[in-house]
């Protein structure tokens, strides 16, 4: 999650001064437009960040990726307890205590990635069920 709360982090401080800049000169003001201009370049280098450090490996007994720190873990289908949505990304709970993964939902090949953990995992685990449940709404 620490990329996560730096990221956010910097967009609300970011935002706050530009506010406060803004506001003083009025909104047609060419720092309000310029920060708009940089925050999507942020916002873009960011997710291609994101696809090339998030390296998701599908296994045929489990699939490796990282934690919400950076490192890289590999776990077992058998040993997935819930998976959640949080602000985009996978949040896998396993049985290692304090190392989840976590990993952007936005990836380059979601649709055959979705077919692929389907595929491989029993109808009972909680990672099939969650893909299972979110193609469907």
């Amino acid at each position: 999650p620490w990329p996560l709360v730096f990221f956010f982090t910097s967009i609300i401080g970011l935002l706050s001064i530009s506010w406060l800049q803004t506001s003083e000169r009025g909104l047609s003001s060419p720092f309000f437009a310029q920060f708009f201009w940089q925050a999507t370049v942020f916002v873009v280098a960011f997710v291609g960040l994101c696809w090339k450090v998030f390296v998701v490996k599908l296994l045929p007994d489990g699939i490796r990726s990282t934690d919400g720190l950076g490192r890289y873990h590999t776990v077992k289908w058998e040993d997935i307890r819930s998976v959640r949505n949080i602000c985009g990304f996978y949040y896998i709970q396993h049985g290692k205590v304090g190392a989840a993964l976590m990993f952007p939902m936005f990836l380059s090949q979601a649709r055959e990635f979705r077919q692929d953990v389907i595929s491989r995992t029993p109808p009972e685990n909680p990672f099939r069920q969650f893909l299972q449940k979110s193609a469907s709404v």
